[in-house]
């Protein structure tokens, strides 16, 4: 009797499995969204009682109040969700469950199905390990990828044996739930799913800045830029690296630029602590 909502592009593999696969192998009605223009009105219009969502349209939704009093189940996944967002549906009274997966595994991995949405159980078939450096490590015969296409040597760093080293980090607690705990993979993920690969992103930002002691970070769910000991003036930084910016979607520009009074936090092989910066500037 259920009726799941899908607004997510059917080209994301959290749209399509989420939003359409799972309502259809649970026998649900599946309402398709009506596009962008209909975000505003779609939940009045189908009433479903079921969501899924990234986190960005979580926001949108609850800050317009757009959610139907029908609504009794929000599936969020593609990002990280603010506590905020995830307290706002409780609150509702409505249940919302968060999942963890890839697009490598064909979406989810593991799922929070009651209490602390942050708490995920594991799903059938799946077989999920913690390295010994914290990395998440993926084992899913009926749904992992071949590989990365044309690109072999990317899917050999990834893919060893059937088992995915993810780059994220976690672990899991007495109850044997998986907590996320942050990121390896020098990858920014935005709360609509996009992704910044740094590398390349903060080598253009230090070849117009003239410098390396930079670090691209996430503060608020949004990307800032963390200088070490910089005399330059926050607008001459952003006018400098303007013309990258305007290269890059919308979310994914330099909101803000904070300067650390002290050297960027880095381990033995001179990577950058993005955890530890992202827990001082939060504070």
């Amino acid at each position: 009797d259920d009726i799941l909502l899908n607004v997510l592009p059917l080209d994301h593999v959290f749209g399509f499995v989420c939003g359409l696969l799972w309502g259809l192998s649970c026998g649900a009605s599946v309402a398709l969204g009506r596009g962008p223009r209909h975000y505003a009105d779609d939940c009045s219009y189908f009433r479903p009682t079921v969501l899924s969502a990234v986190p960005m349209l979580l926001g949108f939704l609850l800050k317009n109040q757009l959610l139907n009093e029908e609504m009794r189940l929000i599936l969020v996944g593609a990002g990280d969700c603010p506590d905020q967002l995830m307290n706002a549906v409780k609150a509702a009274g409505i249940q919302l469950s968060f999942g963890y997966g890839l697009t490598e595994t064909s979406s989810g991995v593991a799922i929070s199905t009651s209490g602390d949405p942050r708490a995920m159980a594991v799903c059938p078939d799946d077989k999920i390990t913690i390295a010994g450096d914290g990395e998440i490590l993926i084992e899913s015969p009926e749904c992992m990828m071949l590989g990365y296409y044309k690109h072999y040597e990317d899917t050999g760093k990834v893919l060893k044996n059937g088992v995915l080293y993810t780059g994220d980090l976690g672990r899991f607690d007495e109850n044997g739930l998986l907590h996320i705990t942050g990121r390896k993979k020098e990858i920014l993920v935005l709360q609509d799913g996009t992704k910044i690969y740094l590398p390349e992103y903060e080598k253009e930002l230090a070849s117009l800045l003239h410098t390396e002691k930079l670090a691209a970070v996430l503060k608020d769910h949004k990307p800032v830029l963390v200088l070490e000991h910089s005399d330059m003036p926050e607008k001459a930084v952003l006018d400098a690296i303007e013309p990258f910016l305007k290269t890059q979607p919308r979310g994914s520009r330099i909101s803000e630029v904070i300067v650390l009074n002290h050297a960027l936090p880095r381990t033995e092989t001179g990577k950058i602590r993005r955890w530890e910066i992202e827990k001082e500037i939060q504070s």
